[in-house]
């Protein structure tokens, strides 16, 4: 095999490999909209934080959530950071961060909501979403409920009716336990 055939077929693997990450968010966007939730953009804040849109490692999508008793959004963030070329591809392979940010909106009028934001701030201070913790974030008339999860994208893409349940129940699981953490935020 000649050089340039080398360098092309590295070029070709890195291309399969962000190729996996617009597959994985494709597949969700196709499942969270036959959940009824529909995909309503590409966010450049999760939780307070502005964030890059997209890009080759980075992908951030927003959902709404209609009829759900207690969401009114979602966010999800799914970010590879493993730095480029050969070696850290070899490294890190199809790894990366999954981040799903559920979104409570709550129009305040009593004072002491805001007492309370403060002492579930405080509580959560120092929880860590990648960590399987779910972390809480209150900004005026919205509460975040975060988790984090590594995951291996290709059990999730092109594996088939398998990989698409996978990852529905990834997602669904997620959403519940969110669901449950910010159920008693909701008024």
């Amino acid at each position: 095999m000649s050089l340039l055939g080398m360098v092309n077929k590295f070029k070709h693997k890195g291309e399969i490999r962000e190729s996996k990450d617009e597959i994985f968010i494709g597949e969700m966007i196709y499942l969270l909209s036959l959940t009824g939730w529909p995909c309503i953009g590409f966010t450049r804040k999760i939780m307070g934080v502005e964030v890059t849109a997209t890009g080759a490692d980075l992908q951030n999508v927003r959902f709404r959530t209609l009829n759900d008793p207690v969401l009114y959004s979602l966010h999800v963030r799914l970010d590879r950071k493993s730095g480029s070329g050969a070696l850290s591809a070899a490294l890190v392979g199809s790894k990366a961060t999954l981040y799903i940010t559920g979104e409570v909106k709550n129009h305040l009028a009593d004072p002491d909501d805001l007492v309370n934001q403060w002492a579930t701030d405080i509580k959560n201070i120092l929880k860590f979403p990648l960590m399987g913790q779910v972390k809480v974030n209150h900004e005026l008339n919205s509460i975040f409920a975060e988790k984090g999860a590594v995951i291996d994208i290709d059990q999730y893409v092109l594996a088939g009716e398998q990989g698409r349940n996978n990852l529905n129940a990834l997602l669904m699981g997620t959403v519940n336990e969110l669901r449950e953490v910010l159920k008693k935020y909701k008024k």
